[in-house]
């Protein structure tokens, strides 16, 4: 329907948007600042594997050393939300932008589902900017989860 007379419209900015979560991480993990992070099946945070696909949540924000462990108390701050600064597993093009990119492992990303490692990774996010080379800008409000 049309508008007839003025409407209040309401902003939200990405900034406001940036979901931070606490998770549980995986017995025998070490996760470090910065890296990639899915949940496993048991419901519990490990880092982006190169050796399956399975859901992407965010970025650590924090670092986690559970490798003597079967449980910590210490949670595992997992962010997404935002604009992140991430490489390529090999260098996009202006055509590439808007693109779905996806995790390699808890450092990289592709723009290839499945890419020469074999093995299909989560989406992370959309494509945002080339920086240089093979570092990029990943919307991560774009992701899947």
């Amino acid at each position: 329907m049309a508008l007839t007379a003025n409407k209040e419209t309401i902003t939200v900015r990405p900034d406001m948007l940036k979901p931070v979560r606490n998770m549980n991480v995986a017995s025998a993990t070490e996760i470090f600042a910065g890296a990639m992070v899915v949940v496993d099946g048991s419901g519990d945070a490990i880092n982006a594997p190169a050796t399956g696909a399975l859901l992407w949540m965010g970025f650590a924000r924090n670092f986690v050393n559970n490798t003597g462990a079967a449980t910590t108390d210490t949670p595992l701050l997992v962010e997404k939300g935002a604009v992140e600064q991430l490489t390529m597993d090999s260098g996009p093009s202006d055509v590439d932008l808007g693109k779905p990119v996806y995790y390699t492992d808890d450092d990289e990303i592709s723009l290839t589902i499945v890419p020469s490692t074999g093995v299909a990774g989560s989406q992370v996010g959309v494509l945002h900017s080339i920086v240089s080379g093979t570092t990029v800008l990943v919307d991560t409000q774009k992701s899947i989860t």
